[in-house]
């Protein structure tokens, strides 16, 4: 089989459902020459098509974001934030409603960690 017929059967497989095959396992500094030559490929093959004439897909802009954009301030939540400690109320939160469970089971309870009273010699 061709190397093109083995990727092909491969996605199928994948958008049929099945797993993917898992990617062999490379040392990493092996990887980031892998990962930047390929890298280098890529933007050689687009020059390649620019020159052509053909479309090329602009990249995407990145937004840069500030930690304050996450929501994660602590002053946002409920509750006071005091000496370092939140201070939530207690009310706040959905208690869980009581199940009946039936009378509580009598009897001795379990032994102690095989505690059988005073060791003989």
């Amino acid at each position: 089989m061709g190397r093109a017929k083995k990727q092909y059967e491969a996605k199928e497989i994948i958008r049929l459902g099945g797993n993917a095959p898992k990617n062999q396992k490379v040392p990493l500094i092996i990887k980031t020459g892998m990962n930047k030559k390929a890298k280098e490929r890529a933007v050689k093959a687009e020059t390649a098509l620019k020159l052509l004439g053909m479309y090329v897909k602009k990249p995407k802009e990145k937004v840069e974001r500030n930690d304050d954009d996450k929501g994660l301030d602590i002053h946002a939540g409920v509750g006071s934030f005091k000496a370092g400690v939140l201070k939530v109320n207690k009310d706040l939160f959905a208690q869980p409603s009581a199940v009946k469970r039936g009378p509580k089971p009598s009897g001795k309870g379990g032994a102690r960690n095989g505690a059988k009273g005073r060791k003989r010699k």
